[in-house]
């Protein structure tokens, strides 16, 4: 079997500002979004401010949240990159 060095690899996580972006241009208020995805406001606000990630959280709420934001939830995915 091949071995692998990781050292080669490295993630790009996505811009969670986006998400305060698309929110103020449908004009809606954080505790809107929340409520949408049924979670709490603090949830919410730590996705915006990047401290929770799509990846860790329910698929139902990344994906609420994408709905009421007009967000392809495929933005959110975590990307590998391979450094040569």
């Amino acid at each position: 079997m091949k071995e692998i060095n990781l050292d080669n690899f490295h993630t790009i996580k996505p811009d969670c500002s986006i998400l305060f972006e698309r929110r103020t241009q449908k004009n809606l208020t954080q505790q809107e979004v929340a409520d949408f995805a049924h979670i709490t406001l603090l949830e919410y606000q730590k996705f915006e401010n990047g401290e929770l990630s799509f990846s860790t959280s329910d698929m139902q709420v990344g994906v609420a949240i994408c709905l009421i934001l007009d967000m392809d939830p495929g933005y959110f995915r975590t990307r590998f990159i391979i450094n040569n």
